[in-house]
């Protein structure tokens, strides 16, 4: 029941256990401190001079930050710790000393301010350090999994000081109360000190490799980023963002504040205890969200997705705001910036950074939680102050205060952020996939662009010239015409194959002389044949008759060559008759020429190549598929789909674009379905029929493609199950099971077609690579680009694979840790009897080793079988192992 609630998985307690104590024993005292830090400055200075701290807390900000990015470099996250946790500490008490004995200087309260400050600039270092850190110990996939989970922990950190808040009032002066603070933290840092004992890892063997001689300083940093972030169009997105956070985020705390201090006014004490018992009510509902909706929310949607929700919901609220600026709204704004943020969109946000080089990520996440952030705070705080001391002056109306009209500004200022998010989701996907292909070969060599002197050189020299044709995308720098007339046969053909428009047209300008001379050059028996210029049909049908076919292939060899030349085909009609006593490379020169010329085929002759193609080559398979292209032919349909199934690629294109010029012909295009399901196809011929599926009408392609998606994952669930099964009684590294694990790879690669009109091929080769490989380092960037997909049902088929690390949490995710009815017997069995016979082989090989009796009369079935040698054979082992163990008994 646990497992279901909750994301953590096997192995993973301990680290988030230790994760969500050090949160919720930090936020315990951040929360009671804040409260009564909010409450006693509202009370001494008010909501107008908040622009002035909000500027104070960016400058203290951008100091504290800049250090930060550079102590990153020279230490590690949790050496940071040991050093900020016991420095906040002791920043708290100096601040609670100053505000006991009420030091002022220029009549400023500067303890109070201080301690307002110091929250913030604390916050913003364990908002960056907690995400380094926590990093060292989850995967990014674990991070997307669990870190909303284990935020929620601060949401009960601020449950419990909320709620101890209003108790600890009645009894302690708000300074007292305030010494929680620095002993929270206090106690936070010994909690780290035995996570770090119990997990038994250095941190120190996580250090980044980074370059020790770069001096870091806060302007030469700032400059740093602002060229890295314009040089690159995501991180331009994600910065803008961010500024738009802080922004929004400024306008919203102002109001507020500023509706808080309109009605609490004078009200210290019971302004300390309301926002007690609002952060003990809000935490609630933010812990049920953050740990129960969040981390779904996540998984289901994905990055780019989830971060409407901010803006979304953020648009509404001001909306609201607009006609309404009642304590229920103010809560409201509170809620949603204090915790609806904290819950969905920082967790959120985090994950963005994984869209960094990895030896940039450190600098990053430095850069843009610390000097951006903060830099974005000062600025716009600054123009606050201007905007609060300058703009009632101007517009009198705004003496009453600035909620209303901050509300407006943040309405624009939402809808542009919805605009960038838009544009952020196609931005991230396309970083995701420029890194992983970064060190990949395959995109290299493609972005090569090779000349035909270039690629000769990456063929060894024994390969034929002719051959690197069939590499070339176009032959602008090739003398087509020298290599016809030069009479080369072998590269006659290859020029009238590969470039048949080419070929017409050079020959076509030739005289009869310089084509006769062609085909004497071509072949040395020509002249002997009595070739000449003007043969008749006639007088070559009277030569046909006095050969003997199969002895004369010379002569076929120069007429074929003539035939081209002179564009003689009114006598292909005839050489129909003889194309079966041809040997085949003389059929194949045949089939050439009926494609050079696009030649119809009579009824009769195609019915006879399609009932004999078993016997040809492959190449003359290809060629006879080329040839029916002219035709319109449908009755052999049954049988060129056979051809799906065969273990060539090139016949198997050739095969699918034959079936779909001759589908085009159907009266009826639903009939196909009937012919999917005649038979269990391969993996191979399985991709061919989507392909097929896709070339069809709108609505038949729906239903087709429907069909097969059920069809498929109904096989998919049964593979996992046999495996699950098998995987507990059978020897490890049963070749059984690995045919069984092989052909659920091979089927999960199959459902990656029905995006191919969603991702181009480096997407799809990032996802391939990470559904085959369970514990693959691309997984993340897999899963992030599955999210983005609109196609929700392969979606959650395939997310799963990549989410977890066995086949066997795969099976439990799908059938709800419910262990499967079916005995090892009955699949086994379920084996014996399907289509592959060296997968019943090898089932037949492990019922003998089991030595499962039951299945014996079933076995026996198989041991005259003549078509299924493999089966055969078994049987016969099966039989004498059986008899062995008999006489042992």
């Amino acid at each position: 029941m646990l497992a279901k609630l909750f994301p953590v998985k096997k192995g993973e307690g301990r680290t988030v256990f230790f994760l969500m104590l050090y949160l919720l024993v930090v936020c315990i005292g951040t929360s009671l401190g804040i409260a009564v830090s909010t409450s006693i400055l509202l009370e001494t200075f008010g909501a107008a001079k908040l622009p002035y701290i909000f500027v104070g807390i960016s400058f203290c900000s951008l100091l504290t930050s800049s250090f930060y990015t550079f102590a990153i470099k020279k230490v590690n996250s949790s050496a940071i710790y040991r050093i900020f946790l016991p420095i906040a500490a002791v920043s708290i008490l100096i601040c609670n000393f100053l505000i006991r004995n009420d030091y002022r200087f220029l009549d400023i309260s500067v303890g109070i301010v201080i301690q307002y400050v110091a929250f913030f600039v604390f916050l913003g270092i364990e908002i960056i350090n907690f995400n380094n850190y926590s990093s060292s110990y989850l995967n990014p996939i674990q991070k997307k999994r669990l870190y909303s989970f284990i935020l929620s922990a601060t949401k009960m950190g601020g449950i419990v000081g909320g709620l101890s808040l209003s108790y600890l009032l009645k009894f302690y002066d708000q300074n007292n109360v305030l010494l929680l603070w620095p002993i929270a933290y206090i106690l936070s840092l010994l909690v780290l000190i035995v996570f770090e004992k119990k997990a038994q890892t250095s941190l120190n063997t996580n250090k980044k490799k980074i370059n020790r001689v770069r001096k870091s300083n806060f302007f030469r940093d700032l400059v740093f980023g602002v060229k890295q972030v314009k040089s690159n169009h995501f991180y331009m997105l994600f910065a803008s963002l961010i500024a738009l956070d802080i922004c929004c985020g400024s306008l919203i705390i102002y109001q507020f504040n500023e509706g808080l201090s309109q009605v609490f006014a004078g009200k210290s004490q019971a302004l300390s205890a309301f926002l007690g018992k609002f952060c003990a009510i809000a935490n609630i509902v933010a812990l049920s969200l953050q740990m129960f909706v969040a981390p779904r929310l996540s998984q289901s949607f994905g990055v780019t997705k989830i971060n409407f929700l901010f803006p979304s919901l953020s648009l509404l609220i001001l909306i609201i705001s607009l006609f309404s600026w009642e304590l229920g709204v103010i809560a409201l704004l509170m809620f949603h910036k204090d915790y609806i943020m904290s819950v969905f969109h920082f967790p959120n946000r985090a994950q963005f950074y994984n869209g960094v080089d990895s030896q940039k990520r450190g600098f990053f996440l430095g850069f843009f939680e610390g000097i951006w952030t903060h830099s974005v705070n000062m600025c716009f705080g600054i123009l606050l102050i201007l905007v609060v001391q300058f703009a009632p002056v101007i517009f009198p109306s705004l003496k009453s205060g600035f909620a209303y009209s901050f509300s407006l500004v943040g309405i624009l200022l939402f809808s542009i952020y919805i605009v960038i998010a838009y544009k952020l989701v196609s931005a991230y996907k396309e970083q995701l996939v420029l890194l992983m292909s970064v060190d990949d070969v395959q995109t290299k060599v493609k972005s090569c662009k090779l000349n035909y002197e270039d690629l000769k050189l990456l063929f060894p020299n024994e390969l034929d010239e002719y051959e690197i044709y069939d590499f070339m995308n176009s032959c602008e720098d090739i003398h087509l015409e020298n290599i016809i007339v030069c009479g080369e046969a072998t590269a006659i053909w290859k020029v009238m194959d590969l470039y048949p428009q080419s070929f017409k047209s050079i020959v076509d300008n030739l005289s009869h002389e310089q084509k006769l001379k062609i085909v004497l050059k071509s072949n040395d028996k020509a002249l002997a044949y009595g070739f000449e210029i003007g043969l008749s049909d006639q007088k070559i049908k009277s030569k046909i008759e006095e050969l003997n076919i199969r002895r004369s292939m010379k002569y076929f060899d120069a007429l074929f060559v003539y035939i081209a030349l002179f564009d003689q085909k009114s006598i292909m009609t005839y050489l129909e008759s003889i194309f079966f006593s041809l040997k085949s490379t003389q059929q194949l020169k045949f089939l050439k020429l009926i494609n050079y010329f696009e030649q119809n085929l009579s009824k009769d002759f195609v019915d006879k190549l399609i009932a004999q193609l078993y016997k040809q080559s492959m190449t003359n398979q290809q060629a006879i598929f080329q040839s029916l292209l002219y035709q319109n032919e449908v009755s052999n349909l049954s049988t060129i789909f056979l051809y799906f199934d065969s273990n060539s690629v090139a016949i198997r294109n050739s095969a699918l674009k034959l079936v779909s010029h001759l589908t085009k012909q159907l009266k009826d295009s639903s009939q196909i379905l009937e012919f999917y399901f005649e038979k269990k196809w391969s993996s191979h011929a399985r991709t061919c029929w989507f392909e097929l599926f896709s070339s069809l009408e709108a609505e038949i392609q729906s239903l087709a493609k429907k069909e097969l998606f059920k069809a498929e994952k109904l096989s998919l669930m049964k593979l996992l199950e046999s495996y699950v099964v098998l995987q507990d009684k059978l020897t490890k590294g049963s070749t059984l099971l690995e045919l069984i694990e092989q052909d659920i790879f091979e089927q999960l690669r199959f459902f990656l077609l029905f995006f191919d009109e969603e991702f181009d091929k480096d997407c799809l080769r990032i996802i391939d690579k990470s559904l085959l490989d369970l514990n693959s380092k691309t997984k993340y960037e897999a899963i992030e680009l599955l999210s983005s997909a609109d196609n929700k049902d392969i979606c959650a088929l395939l997310m799963p694979f990549l989410e977890s690390s066995s086949l066997l949490e795969v099976y439990e995710v799908f059938h709800q840790d419910l262990p499967s009815n079916k005995s090892i017997e009955i699949i086994l069995g379920d084996i014996l009897d399907g289509d592959c016979a060296w997968m019943r082989a090898l089932a037949i090989y492990e019922i003998t080793n089991l030595k499962l009796t039951a299945l014996r009369d079933k076995i026996l079935t198989y041991k005259n079988c003549t078509e299924d040698l493999y089966s055969g054979e078994m049987v016969e082992y099966c039989i004498n192992e059986w008899s062995l163990q008999n006489e042992m008994e």
